[in-house]
């Protein structure tokens, strides 16, 4: 009694080879086209990814845009809220020292036209008029 396996190899038939062939060719085609989808899908996938890294960028450089001008507008709001009054403008009259008050409006409307503190201070008669009003103040 020895412990070997006396089985010996049986030859294949030539329909057993020709059907083995077939089921290995058979395979092979199964295995390529699955190779061939699972390619697909791997492009589909980086394509999706570029897409998406694409609008990633672009919702990044909007946040930021968004952001810059959030600040701006802050900072605007934070200004206005605080207006710095424009100098009134200073003139003589008969060698007096006047002034325009700050607060008072650059432009007045006047007989239904729209008159500059400048403009004014040329008009002599309309001047002695509005010397009276609160607008103008003597400079000593």
């Amino acid at each position: 009694m020895s412990g070997k396996n006396n089985k010996e190899a049986t030859p294949l038939t030539e329909e057993q080879l020709s059907q083995k062939d077939a089921e290995l060719n058979e395979k092979e085609t199964n295995l390529k086209k699955l190779e061939e989808s699972l390619s697909q899908k791997e492009i589909a996938l980086t394509e999706k990814e570029e897409a998406l890294l694409l609008r990633e960028t672009e919702l990044n450089e909007k946040e930021t845009n968004l952001n810059e001008l959030e600040e701006s507008l802050l900072k605007t709001e934070t200004s206005e809220a605080t207006p710095e009054p424009e100098p009134g403008l200073d003139f003589k009259i008969d060698k007096e020292k006047f002034k325009f008050k700050d607060s008072s409006p650059k432009n007045f409307r006047i007989g239904g036209k729209v008159l500059s503190q400048e403009e004014i201070v040329k008009d002599k008669a309309l001047l002695q008029k509005l010397i009276k009003g609160s607008h103008i103040e003597k400079i000593k």
